[in-house]
């Protein structure tokens, strides 16, 4: 619109033409929640989803921000061409990682491949990626698309399991017990030659399937033995162990104790389950039992990462794993030996363990989580299962508990807590945590007779700023006036980001109404201070609404109307 003056003498009046624009906004406004849903299940993966080009160093066009995670670098510095994927590629693998990429873009097809990437600490850790080129109308790739996740300590695994199965093969051919090896997932059994041969059998050939073995065991033993299993498998039980007779090749049953462990993996799912058939017609049950149980334990013990330990009936230590004397860092068991397992716990922590002991005694597997530190003061959380430990009567004799170091999951929640009450954008809290701090300090308020002061700040003419220099200097802004507001105020008042262009200040412990006004005007000198973005320099200030409590309200709700009518 401007202003029209037909002739010097005439009044003026304004000629103008408004147009109807709700179609392009809402187009504009589900482009947005498109983006934001995009945005959200990107941020949700559990890896770093990418964009780059087609041939080695791989320079990137977009990368997720839980590059961070798996690389240590942030997503901008491979956007910014600070870091190339090429530059992180083990160069032992790199050759295999480069002809991977290119087979799968010459046949239009996905490409899988794992490699070992240089972490920014400087070690080199496992990584897999999995993705697909997209290619132009006339079939012409333009660039690559994909997903990386971490995979080191599943590859690490991988690796000891291979060591602890070599050196389970050299023991196997040292023993005369029939040790097997069942792949739950791929339905395999494995056994060792030794004790096959002495069943009459020349070779239990590697890959056979359970059927085979369900038809040598007694008809009259078959059910007890398979239900037994199937019990040990679905209620999470670490070890099963049984009698039954087995067919020999001449047609003889030969009378067997069974006994195994399963292997699980992180979701609970059992995927192994390896154990050792003895042959009880050549030696006595007793004795052999104790051996090859105490065997199988330590073995069991030994390759686990938990801290297993054996505890008697009223609570005394008497086992520990090696691995879990290293992870608590305790240098002999010796001094611990003997000593009731509650109480090496934090005080308020024993009633819990006492309770879990008395459960298992009772028969039951008993389960807790709690905080208890390791020798050198370290803090530590740990989940812990107490299981009871029976003779062959059945009667619970012992108790068994396996403690998970839990404190790194325990972190990643209290990471996720502190997202869900953060502004990505500034860091400040965001509305939800400024809505939990109001009604606490209002309480607060009330029961010590203080002051509460409220400061609701908006910045001036912040939609121009975003309309004619980008979101990208309305995001500066709104950052550099979040560190300008935290500046302003004393380090125990509460500083949040309510969104879009809105700021608040809770003030605690208020002497007067004249402390308030002096916190506000000092909010606003500095931020009409200009700010500087892209070498331009952005005109900035702000309209901002106070509230005395309880002055001005009888509580968080009123107050905050009260400060935001006085803002408008």
């Amino acid at each position: 619109a401007h202003p029209v003056k037909i002739s010097s003498d005439a009044p003026y009046y304004v000629a103008g033409i408004v147009v109807d624009i709700t179609e392009r906004k809402n187009a504009e406004l589900a482009l947005q929640e498109s983006e934001r849903r995009l945005q959200s299940i990107i941020d949700n993966l559990p890896g770093a989803a990418y964009q780059c080009e087609v041939s080695a160093p791989w320079t990137v066009s977009f990368m997720s921000e839980a590059a961070a995670q798996i690389t240590g670098y942030p997503a901008d510095d491979f956007t910014c061409g600070r870091v190339t994927p090429g530059d992180l590629v083990h160069p032992d693998d790199s050759a295999d990682v480069i002809a991977t990429i290119e087979a799968a873009v010459n046949v239009k097809g996905q490409f899988r491949v794992s490699y070992r990437q240089l972490h920014s600490s400087g070690e080199y850790r496992w990584v897999h990626e999995r993705g697909s080129a997209v290619y132009d109308e006339a079939g012409n790739p333009l660039f690559l698309e994909g997903f990386m996740g971490d995979i080191h300590e599943r590859e690490i695994a991988v690796r000891q399991l291979e060591e602890t199965t070599e050196r389970y093969r050299l023991a196997s051919r040292a023993t005369k017990d029939l040790i097997w090896d069942w792949d739950i997932l791929n339905n395999d059994i494995n056994w060792n030659e030794e004790l096959a041969a002495e069943l009459g059998f020349c070779r239990f050939n590697p890959g056979r399937g359970t059927a085979e073995w369900n038809n040598l065991l007694h008809p009259s033993d078959r059910d007890r033995v398979l239900q037994g299993i199937k019990s040990a498998l679905s209620r999470g039980e670490a070890q099963f162990s049984t009698n039954y007779r087995f067919r020999r090749a001449d047609g003889s049953y030969a009378p067997i104790f069974d006994r195994s462990f399963v292997i699980r993996d992180k979701s609970g799912r059992a995927v192994r389950m390896v154990g050792a058939m003895q042959d009880l017609s050549e030696r006595q049950q007793a004795s052999t039992a104790l051996n090859e149980s105490e065997m199988l334990n330590r073995s069991i013990c030994d390759a686990s990462a938990d801290c297993i330990m054996i505890i008697a009936l009223d609570g005394a230590l008497l086992f520990m794993n090696d691995p879990g004397q290293n992870i608590i860092g305790l240098g002999d068991f010796e001094a611990l030996k003997g000593k009731e397992w509650a109480a090496l716990w934090p005080a308020q922590m024993t009633p819990l363990v006492r309770a879990a002991v008395k459960e298992a005694k009772g028969g039951q597997v008993a389960r807790f989580s709690g905080f208890c530190p390791i020798a050198n003061g370290t803090p530590k959380w740990w989940d812990v299962v107490v299981t009871p430990m029976r003779n062959d009567a059945g009667e619970v004799v012992r108790l068994l508990t396996i403690s998970r170091d839990i404190t790194e999951s325990r972190q990643t929640s209290e990471e996720l807590r502190w997202a869900s009450e953060h502004d990505d954008l500034t860091q400040l809290p965001n509305r939800r945590a400024f809505e939990a701090h109001l009604r606490t300090a209002t309480i607060q308020s009330m029961k010590n007779g203080t002051n509460v002061g409220l400061l609701l700040i908006d910045l001036d003419h912040f939609k121009h700023v975003n309309d004619t220099l980008g979101h990208a200097a309305g995001d500066y802004l709104l950052r550099t006036f979040g560190k300008r507001l935290r500046m302003c105020v004393r380090a125990q008042d509460f500083v949040a980001r309510l969104g879009g262009d809105e700021f608040a200040v809770i003030i605690q412990d208020l002497s007067s109404e004249e402390d308030l006004h002096q916190t506000g005007e000092a909010i606003s000198a500095r931020f009409h201070e200009p700010v500087t973005f892209d070498g331009r320099i952005v005109g900035a200030s702000a309209s901002i609404g106070g509230a005395l409590f309880p002055r001005d309200a009888d509580c968080a709700n009123e107050m905050f109307k009260s400060a935001d009518t006085a803002l408008y």
